[in-house]
C-alpha cells in the first residue's frame, strides 16, 4: 500500500467537506458548548460550573483562533476580543479558587503565632473570593450575550483545501510550542516566570488545536492529547505557584505601606508637650497587621514546591528534545501518520 502524503479525512465521511464547511461546523460547535456552560452558571454558580464555563470558552476562542487566518478579518477579530474579555474577568478568580487550595494543603505551622498569621492571610483571600463571586454574577448577567454573537464568514476569496488546513494550523501552532521552549534558560529559574507560562499557554494551544483534529491525525492522537495535557498540567502547577507567590508578595507589600503610613500619622498628629490628659495608647489601636513571618513560611513552603515541578518539567521538555519532537511531529501533521518514535513512545506509556 503505497504511503499517504497528506492528513486524511475522518473515514465516516464519504465525501470529505471542504474547510469551510468544516469550519462552521467545528465553531458552531464550540459555540454551542460555550452557550451550554453559560446557561448552566447562570443557574449553578459553583467552582465545577465556573471552572467547566472556563474550558468551554478556552476551547470556543481556541478553535476560533485556529481558523482566524481564513475567517473574514474584522468579524472574526471582534469576535475574539469579546470573548478575550469575557475569559478575563474570570482569571482572579480561578487563580483565587486554586491559591485557597493551595494555601489549605500546605502543612500547619509549628508555631501558633504563624499558624494564626496563616489563617489571617486565607480569610483575607476567602473575603476577596465572595466579593469577586457577587461581581461576576452580575458581570455573567450583563455579558452573557458573548454566547450569542454570530460567527464570522470564510474569506471571499479561495480557500485551501481541508487537509492544507489542518497542517498549517497545526505546524503554526507546533512551530510556537518549539520556539518558546528552546527559549528558556532553565540555568536560571528566577528568569522563567514569563517564560514558563508563556510556554504554558502555547501548549494549550497546541493541545487544543491537536483536540480539535484528532479525526485527522489517526488512532494514536489521543496519545499525542494526553502528552499534551501532561506538559501543561505540569507548567500550570508551576504557573499557579509563581502567582500565589506574586499575590503574598503584594499583600506584603500593602501592610508595609500601611504600617509606614500609619507611623508617618502617629509622627505627624502627635502633640508636644504632651497634654496632662494625653493617652498615647489608643493611637496604636487597631494594630497594624504583620504577617512577615506567615508569608516568609508559605513563600519557602512554596519555593520548594515550585523546584520539584520545575525539576520535573526541565527533564519532560528534555525528553521532547530526544524524541526530536520538532521534526517527528511536524512530519505526523503533514503527512497523518504517526511516526514510529511516538508510536514507541505511547507504547511505553500504554
Amino acid at each position: 500500500m503505497p504511503a499517504r502524503n497528506t492528513i486524511s479525512t475522518p473515514r465516516s465521511r464519504a465525501r470529505p467537506p471542504t474547510l469551510a464547511q468544516a469550519i462552521g461546523e467545528m465553531l458552531e460547535t464550540r459555540r454551542a458548548g460555550f452557550q451550554k456552560e453559560l446557561g448552566r452558571v447562570a443557574h449553578e454558580w459553583t467552582a465545577d460550573s465556573i471552572h467547566d464555563l472556563r474550558v468551554a470558552c478556552r476551547r470556543y476562542r481556541s478553535a476560533l483562533r485556529a481558523f482566524l487566518p481564513f475567517l473574514d478579518e474584522a468579524a472574526g477579530r471582534t469576535l475574539a476580543t469579546a470573548l478575550k474579555e469575557f475569559m478575563r474577568a474570570f482569571n482572579d478568580l480561578r487563580d483565587l479558587d486554586v491559591q485557597l487550595e493551595l494555601l489549605t494543603e500546605l502543612p500547619p505551622a509549628e508555631r501558633p503565632t504563624v499558624r494564626r498569621a496563616v489563617a489571617g492571610l486565607v480569610n483575607l483571600f476567602r473575603a476577596r473570593k465572595q466579593r469577586l463571586d457577587e461581581e461576576l454574577k452580575e458581570f455573567v448577567r450583563t455579558h452573557g450575550r458573548v454566547g450569542t454573537l454570530p460567527l464570522p464568514a470564510p474569506r471571499p476569496e479561495p480557500l485551501p483545501t481541508l487537509a492544507e488546513g489542518v497542517r498549517t494550523v497545526l505546524a503554526a501552532e507546533l512551530q510556537e510550542a518549539v520556539a518558546r521552549a528552546r527559549a528558556i534558560a532553565w540555568d536560571l529559574p528566577e528568569t522563567t516566570v514569563e517564560p514558563l507560562h508563556d510556554l504554558r499557554i502555547q501548549f494549550k494551544r497546541l493541545r487544543y488545536a491537536v483536540e480539535l483534529f484528532a479525526p485527522f491525525l489517526g488512532q494514536e492522537a489521543p496519545g499525542l492529547l494526553r502528552v499534551c495535557k501532561h506538559v501543561q498540567d505540569l507548567l500550570g502547577w508551576i504557573h499557579d505557584l509563581d502567582a500565589l507567590a506574586a499575590a503574598l508578595t503584594r499583600l506584603w507589600r500593602q501592610q508595609i505601606r500601611e504600617r509606614e503610613r500609619l507611623a508617618r500619622r502617629l509622627v505627624r498628629d502627635l502633640p508636644w508637650p504632651f497634654p496632662p490628659e494625653f493617652d498615647p495608647e489608643p493611637r496604636f489601636h487597631p494594630a497594624p497587621r504583620d504577617h512577615r513571618k506567615a508569608f516568609l513560611y508559605l513563600l519557602h513552603h512554596l519555593s520548594r514546591q515550585r523546584d520539584r515541578h520545575y525539576q520535573t518539567a526541565r527533564q519532560l521538555l528534555a525528553h521532547l528534545e530526544a524524541l526530536q519532537w520538532a521534526d517527528s511531529l511536524a512530519t505526523w501533521f503533514a503527512r497523518g501518520t504517526c511516526p514510529a518514535i511516538w508510536k514507541k513512545e505511547f507504547a511505553r506509556h500504554a
